[in-house]
């Protein structure tokens, strides 16, 4: 014996997964989009209509001052670029370089700001790895793997990789945030 009874579905909000990722792509359903809460992955850099805003990711304060967010190790891939970019040493050296790599500098009588230098005369390197892992630790073909009691290394694998100078970044988790603890091939 079945119960009758009536379903009453309502859409609150469509939009078809490739939508703006492909050229002409085109849906038969109205899209409509629930701009009313945040999606989950906005706080990641994400804007409602799922474009990435590098200002979710650097917040600039009244005073002038730069923090820097990376909840990911993606979004500490972002902030390398545009430090590298914009020539930015000295936040690098106090944002995105990790406490452990600072450590090693100092402790050699090396300056962390050195460790921009470094990284900038290998900038087309960077890049290189950054174009083999667009999206960080989702990218396919990307592995993370802990490396030591806080570091993680992701590593590009395959055949493409093995072309790489540099086909690995080290990281690590400090106060809530990645840091760069360095690259390596």
């Amino acid at each position: 014996m079945s119960a009758g009874g009536c379903v009453r579905e309502k859409v609150v909000g469509y939009r078809p997964a490739l939508l703006g990722t492909l050229p002409e792509t085109q849906s038969q359903t109205a899209i409509t989009l629930d701009m009313g809460r945040e999606r989950p992955g906005a706080r990641d850099g994400q804007t409602p209509d799922g474009s990435f805003d590098y200002n979710r990711l650097r917040q600039v304060h009244e005073d002038g001052r730069v923090t820097l967010i990376a909840r990911r190790p993606y979004h500490l891939m972002v902030h390398v670029y545009y430090t590298l970019i914009n020539n930015e040493p000295e936040l690098f050296a106090a944002q995105v370089l990790s406490e452990l790599t600072r450590e090693e500098f100092a402790a050699r009588g090396r300056d962390p700001r050195e460790a921009f230098e470094m990284i900038q005369s290998r900038q087309s390197d960077v890049l290189k790895l950054f174009a083999a892992m667009p999206q960080g630790e989702l990218t396919p073909g990307v592995l993370m793997d802990k490396v030591g009691p806080t570091v993680y290394r992701l590593e590009a694998v395959g055949s493409g990789a093995r072309r790489l100078s540099w086909r690995f970044m080290d990281v690590t988790m400090e106060g809530g945030h990645w840091r760069l603890r360095w690259f390596g091939g």
